[in-house]
């Protein structure tokens, strides 16, 4: 066996659509999230980063939910590269990190799609 064809960074790294499905109907939607896997430097960085600021967080002693949201929020955007099928009003958006973090405090099950999708290899890797 070729050792290379264990090698999974730059499958990660490349990134795979992610459907987003309605968490108002269960339903795919027209909406696409590109989005780097776990094993990409990228993820690694941000998930790290994240863990930080929940760290330093909680040893301020005032936890603040929002917050940690936020952050999570935050972290999540970070894997996310690029998107398609969104718009506003019918125009379509570019694709604004910020504005992905707010969707994904404000529809939390969004969220929890972009973490599955990250922690599952197999949507970077083929066979």
């Amino acid at each position: 066996m070729d050792i290379k064809s264990l090698y999974t960074l730059e499958a990660h790294e490349s990134g795979s659509e992610m459907n987003i499905i309605s968490p108002i109907d269960g339903k795919p939607t027209e909406c696409f999230l590109t989005v780097s896997g776990v094993d990409s430097r990228a993820w690694r960085e941000a998930e790290l980063a994240g863990k930080r600021k929940i760290v330093d967080l909680v040893k301020g002693g005032d936890f603040d939910e929002a917050k940690h949201a936020e952050i999570i929020a935050d972290t999540l955007a970070s894997a996310v590269t690029g998107w398609r099928g969104f718009d506003d009003k019918g125009k379509p958006l570019d694709f604004d990190r910020a504005f992905l973090a707010d969707l994904l405090v404000n529809s939390p099950s969004i969220g929890d799609q972009v973490d599955s999708f990250v922690a599952t290899r197999s949507n970077f890797t083929k066979g």
